[in-house]
């Protein structure tokens, strides 16, 4: 019998933060939804969404609450009900410093080579 392959996962962390998304659709009609990120690891995240973005959109991510800004592709997406729930795949990974401000409840700093 054939061993099957896992795909080793990334260490998924909860949060319940507001998220802006914008992508271009066709004719370059330039688009944002504004959803709630529920899930969020370094390389990819959950997001909840009024209504759902096409198979292998890119996009541009923007949560306040931690100070980041990201671009990733649609690897996924379900409709529940009134929500739609969506998975991304980040182009970059997410520092270290903001994951470990998400584990431990504690407010991101902002990088001191952007201080005056």
């Amino acid at each position: 019998m054939a061993s099957k392959k896992i795909r080793p996962r990334a260490v998924r962390t909860p949060c319940n933060l507001p998220a802006t998304i914008t992508w271009t659709e066709e004719g370059n009609r330039d688009r944002y939804i504004l959803g709630t990120c529920v899930e969020i690891s370094t390389t990819g995240l959950r997001i909840e969404l009024p209504q759902p973005i096409p198979y292998l959109t890119y996009v541009t991510l923007r949560i306040e609450g931690l100070a980041l800004a990201v671009s990733g592709r649609v690897r996924h997406s379900r409709a529940s009900g009134l929500k739609c729930t969506t998975g991304l795949e980040l182009s970059q990974p997410i520092r270290a410093q903001i994951m470990e401000a998400l584990r431990t409840g504690q407010k991101v700093e902002n990088s001191k080579r952007w201080q005056d």
